[in-house]
């Protein structure tokens, strides 16, 4: 870029990566044609960008007297009572950034006379070629730079007759043409300023904090130098552009879509196709990454209201509604929503909802290539509410009873042990007078009381604890390491192997590897013994005795063989004296959703005689045992988010003022077996009342 006599820009070559040359034949016009395709396109809206001298200053001065409060500026009007100065760079800032927005038309040649006395008070309406003319510029010849020296050196000089300069120009730019609107969209700054709150400040604590020396520059920028940065000014900017672009209204600030005013023509276009009825989809090719409508049975009151420019919705469903039908309908002919990602179903198929928040995801992809492509995302997040609480407190009547739930076996109609729930409620008979918050589970043989921090800490000291299991162990392995540590700064859905070392300052280790590995063919799954002897290899070294604790189990998967095999993988090992805890069958899967087998009722019986089959092998193994059959099947509708419906866990996150993320493990069925997992460990069972 070289600037002449009055410092105006002029673009003379440009280079680099990516590649915006003109004549690569690798990169398809699509649907712009002429010179350089896509390519060209972009190096058109970036010239125009660059060379924008659109006048702002008045507006930006509006803005910032109508949307700004208690502003100063320094060397004018900076008090101490202000809440922000804005020196000379931060208002450079502001009007570049203003006029970037605003730079949507591209100037044209103008054919008339210009008389040189006006040359340079209309330069930018007389020479601001469009980007076609400075592009044409470089066709017919093989060097922009040589041909831009012949035919524009005497215009950069300060010398010469300006009119000739100007008539000699506008004859190498050749006609006036047509107005086009630039390819760029404004992301940042945004009137919803609030969706860039925490990874602002995220961006400027990892930086500013870290101490190496490539990060130097940056972070003397960010603590030390004078200049505002981006998180002094966000506040600022976000007010500025929400009085620039308003929200459309009825849009909240969090759900509306940034690109509404340049999208109308969408929304006009799916306004139309939905009113004529006509065809089921469209051909208009800039519809293709949209949805036109998405279907939820039994049908679900969306936030907001569906427009195929919103990609982020809410609703509420009552307790009693496990599943939902979903499906997406797109827009165009040659598009399909489907369900997760771009692999998944394109029908109505059957979702399942945990309690509390559940994220849909409806891919919008391009089915006109051997692989899908995604075009767009939409997320619908549901929320399930909880079980009714009673009104008023059921335990503040005086007379209210304690009931039991019971599960009982289909086959002998026999109570299931090892325990039962007791909840408080206005009528046993009456199911939706209890007060499930309070529900207590109680075994008939003991009591498994919760161990204290520091008790836990000292039984676990010096201890490894190995988890071999699916997503059910995984969140038990989660749970007891908050509850010895105190907290929980790491966390993953990890399905492979993972090795947790030094937890409680650095006096207990925990290890753990996914198991089976279901999506996997069959012949490609990892077999039991050697995913054992991988993850005992990873937890190294550790100890022939109690030191060493393996807890093994799942949902449905685990048998006997598993159990004959884990013997004898820990005999061959030489960890014999290992304390081994076996982790029951749980419910799941009751739920019809694509992707996983569904259990029936009477498969259920037989998977409770199996989990007795398996407790009974276990102990007769010498093996300890925590019973969750009963425990989860009893309140199987008090599942969290899951297709399986077999979690009784979920994991929230928090981010400390120092910018830390603390993980909590949530849900108070799994909380109840990790407990009594910590306490067969630990060997703290009360005697049975």
């Amino acid at each position: 870029m070289v600037y002449n006599t009055t410092f105006h820009p002029a673009v003379i070559s440009i280079n680099g990566q990516p590649d915006l040359s003109l004549h690569d034949q690798s990169f398809p016009a699509h649907a712009h044609e002429g010179r350089g395709g896509g390519r060209g396109k972009v190096a058109k809206d970036m010239l125009t960008l660059l060379t924008a001298e659109k006048e702002v200053s008045a507006e930006v001065y509006e803005a910032l007297s109508e949307a700004a409060d208690n502003l100063g500026v320094v060397s004018v009007d900076c008090l101490i009572s202000h809440e922000l100065c804005l020196t000379p760079h931060d208002l450079s800032y502001l009007i570049d950034t203003r006029r970037e927005a605003e730079t949507e038309h591209r100037p044209v040649i103008e054919n008339g006379e210009v008389s040189s006395s006006d040359f340079r008070s209309n330069y930018r309406k007389t020479y601001e070629p469009s980007d076609d003319d400075i592009f044409s510029l470089a066709e017919g010849t093989d060097n922009f730079n040589d041909t831009l020296e012949r035919e524009k050196i005497d215009f950069y000089s300060s010398g010469g007759d300006e009119k000739e300069d100007t008539d000699k120009l506008r004859v190498k730019m050749g006609e006036s043409r047509k107005n086009s609107q630039g390819g760029f969209t404004m992301i940042y700054p945004s009137p919803n300023g609030k969706l860039y709150d925490q990874v602002i400040s995220d961006l400027y604590q990892a930086v500013a904090s870290n101490t190496s020396a490539a990060f130097s520059p940056a972070s003397y920028l960010l603590t030390e130098s004078w200049r505002h940065v981006t998180r002094d000014l966000h506040g600022l900017l976000t007010s500025l552009e929400s009085f620039y672009r308003p929200l459309p209204s009825g849009f909240p600030p969090m759900l509306a879509s940034l690109d509404l005013r340049q999208d109308e023509d969408i929304h006009e276009k799916w306004l139309r196709h939905r009113e004529a009825q006509k065809n089921p989809c469209m051909e208009d090719p800039a519809t293709a990454p949209y949805l036109q409508r998405i279907v939820l049975l039994p049908e679900v009151d969306l936030k907001p209201a569906f427009t195929p420019l919103v990609t982020s919705y809410w609703a509420e469903v009552e307790y009693e509604l496990i599943t939902v039908q979903v499906t997406g309908v797109a827009l165009h002919c040659q598009a399909e929503a489907r369900l997760e990602d771009k692999f998944g179903p394109s029908t109505l198929v059957n979702y399942t909802l945990g309690l509390g928040d559940n994220h849909l995801t409806l891919a919008v992809v391009d089915i006109a290539h051997s692989e899908p492509w995604t075009l767009n995302t939409y997320t619908i997040h549901l929320t399930r509410r909880s079980p009714p609480r009673p009104r008023p407190d059921v335990t503040s009547r005086p007379h209210h009873q304690v009931c039991a739930l019971i599960q009982l076996n289909y086959a002998t109609r026999t109570p299931s042990p090892p325990g039962r729930w007791v909840v408080p409620c206005g009528w046993c008979l009456e199911r939706a007078t209890c007060d499930w918050t309070k529900a207590v589970w109680q075994p008939y043989a003991c009591t498994h009381r919760p161990l204290s921090r520091p008790a836990l800490q000292k039984c676990l000291k010096g201890k490894t604890l190995v988890f071999l299991g699916d997503s059910t162990n995984r969140g038990m392995l989660y749970a007891l390491v908050e509850k010895v540590n105190g907290s929980l700064t790491s966390w993953d859905k990890t399905h492979d192997l993972k090795v947790i070392r030094k937890v409680s300052s650095g006096h207990t280790n925990f290890a753990f590897a996914y198991y089976p590995k279901f999506w996997l063919p069959s012949n490609q799954r990892p077999v039991f013994d050697k995913t054992l002897y991988q993850l005992l290899l990873r937890a190294s070294p550790l100890q022939n005795n109690s030191n060493t604790v393996v807890v093994v189990g799942g949902v449905h998967w685990l048998a006997v063989q598993h159990l004959h095999i884990l013997t004898s993988v820990l005999h061959r090992e030489g960890l014999e004296g290992a304390q081994v805890v076996l982790k029951t069958l749980g419910a799941g899967f009751h739920s019809a959703a694509p992707g996983v087998h569904t259990v029936t009722a009477r498969d259920h019986s037989r998977l409770l005689e199996h989990s007795r089959s398996l407790s009974s092998y276990a102990r007769h193994r010498g093996y300890h045992v925590v019973d969750t059959f009963n425990m989860t099947s009893a309140r199987y509708r008090h599942f969290l988010q899951g297709k399986c419906a077999c979690h009784f866990h979920q994991v929230s996150s928090e981010r400390k003022p120092e910018g830390e993320i603390q993980y909590h493990v949530e849900g108070e069925i799994n909380d109840v077996y990790t407990s009594i997992l910590a306490n067969t460990i630990c060997q703290h069972p009360l005697p049975g009342r």
